[in-house]
């Protein structure tokens, strides 16, 4: 009866433990989420699926890669990261417990907080947590065979740490070993989202009730007066650094955050030779070297320029993802409808 009170508590604490990471995620970092997925692009195709299988943590890369496309659904994110941080929660938990008993949650809850605070950058991975969780199995399988019988058990585990090692790699350490959650970031990448999913209301309230001031944040609020033909108007209302507020610069010393925002305001103008540019290096310099947003837009300016060949290549790359293949079809010339 005790034993089995004792699990009800367990698993009572990691639903607590999941919940509070999702809303943390949905409420307080969903962005972040947002943006990773925009700058990657997973393609349902055997060349690329099997260039997986040509490198260490296959397993991990592939799952943490298919995973992180559905950030693109709001609420999707969130989840996704709560279910996986809570697996590596119950895999370190699982490791200790025979040797710390019911102290072992302390380390638990530090483990989780750790790996989520390294999930708020945007160049680490989700398949950084998916390897430490399969590295973590790997161990309670090797010692779950050791137990039962050494001489059986140890070439059992020589093969599964060899095994795990393909599938899991060692852990994602190119990028920092620890993060923080970065509010300003947040904040800008809230803008830059929203003016990409169209919902203009929401990016006027952002930046209605945001403190924040930079080229970046009045380069938004210009765009977003102009496109509803109210910049003559407000142009004063809100923060303006000069000519900065109008173009971003795409130059050496920029982010790639700053150039793939930079080609919104060429596109809307109808420079399709800066837009592209912008759009390109981007992509070209954002940590996955690809984006599915890069390519949506380039796909369009090629669509706009009367280029259906060089079209054709970014709408058939799109055609393979799972988020924006009916977004490809119906823009695919002569299919196109009377909305796009």
């Amino acid at each position: 009866m005790k034993a089995c009170r004792r699990k009800y508590i367990e698993w009572g604490a990691a639903g607590i433990g999941a919940l509070a990471l999702f809303l943390f995620f949905f409420r307080i970092l969903p962005y972040h989420l947002f943006h990773r997925e925009q700058t990657q692009l997973f393609l349902l195709a055997t060349e690329p699926l099997a260039g997986y299988l040509r490198h260490p943590a296959a397993l991990a890369r592939l799952s943490g890669d298919f995973l992180t496309q559905f950030f693109y659904y709001e609420g999707g994110g969130p989840a996704i990261m709560a279910v996986v941080l809570l697996l590596w929660g119950v895999v370190v938990f699982r490791l200790l417990v025979p040797y710390m008993g019911r102290w072992a949650w302390i380390p638990t809850v530090l483990a989780v907080a750790w790996e989520a605070g390294r999930q708020c950058g945007l160049s680490y991975p989700l398949s950084g947590t998916i390897a430490l969780t399969g590295i973590g199995g790997v161990l309670l399988l090797c010692r779950s065979c050791m137990r039962r019988s050494w001489k059986s058990g140890l070439p059992v585990s020589i093969l599964a740490v060899l095994s795990g090692y393909w599938l899991f790699g060692c852990g994602d350490w190119s990028s920092r070993w620890y993060n923080m959650p970065d509010f300003g970031r947040e904040y800008l990448l809230a803008l830059d989202s929203e003016m990409y999913f169209g919902r203009s209301e929401k990016v006027r309230k952002l930046l209605a009730e945001g403190e924040y001031r930079s080229p970046f944040t009045a380069y938004y609020y210009n765009l977003l007066n102009a496109q509803q033909n109210r910049l003559p108007d407000r142009l004063m209302d809100g923060y303006q650094p000069a000519s900065q507020g109008l173009f971003l610069p795409v130059a050496p010393h920029s982010t790639y955050l700053t150039i793939y925002a930079a080609n919104e305001v060429w596109f809307a103008l109808g420079d399709m030779t800066m837009a592209e540019h912008a759009a390109m290096l981007g992509m070209i310099f954002s940590p996955h070297h690809t984006g599915a947003r890069a390519v949506k837009r380039l796909a369009e300016i090629n669509l706009v320029n009367g280029d259906e060949a060089a079209a054709m290549k970014y709408l058939r790359l799109l055609q393979k993802t799972m988020c924006y293949r009916d977004w490809a079809e119906r823009r695919i010339p002569g299919k196109q409808t009377a909305e796009v």
